[in-house]
């Protein structure tokens, strides 16, 4: 399942990926500016990316309705990325269930412990810079 809870004020709003995504934030879904997306996937002719992923209310739901919506998984150990946005992928966060497994990846080595993905009141996740 991928996840998508924001986009950067660098994308200025041009989602043409988020067809790839299964759930995504209202957060997400109210920057998506159609009129810049539309565009690129009209030129490339590949519509699918642009189909909308299941809208949830906060980052906390959307999170929980991309876990939900797997299969076959140990839900109180689920193993997650989370990535602060697909151009900057040299820091990432690991769930200790998949940082158990780090010694199969080569050129991933954990710098911290770990700790609870942190949402501020209204369900929204603490942006990884400042963190």
């Amino acid at each position: 399942m991928i996840c998508v809870l924001d986009l950067t004020e660098e994308t200025h709003g041009n989602a043409c990926g988020m067809g790839l995504a299964d759930v995504a934030s209202r957060r997400f879904g109210e920057k998506v500016d159609f009129a810049n997306t539309y565009p690129n996937l009209l030129t490339s002719r590949i519509y699918g990316s642009a189909k909308l992923p299941l809208i949830m209310e906060d980052d906390r739901s959307a999170i929980q309705a991309a876990i939900h919506g797997c299969v076959c998984i140990d839900y109180h150990q689920p193993r997650l990325i989370w990535i602060k946005n697909t151009l900057e992928i040299s820091r990432i966060f690991l769930s200790e269930a998949l940082a158990r497994e780090i010694d199969r990846y080569e050129g991933i080595e954990l710098a911290g412990e770990p700790f609870d993905m942190p949402f501020d009141g209204e369900g929204n996740l603490v942006r990884m810079d400042r963190l």
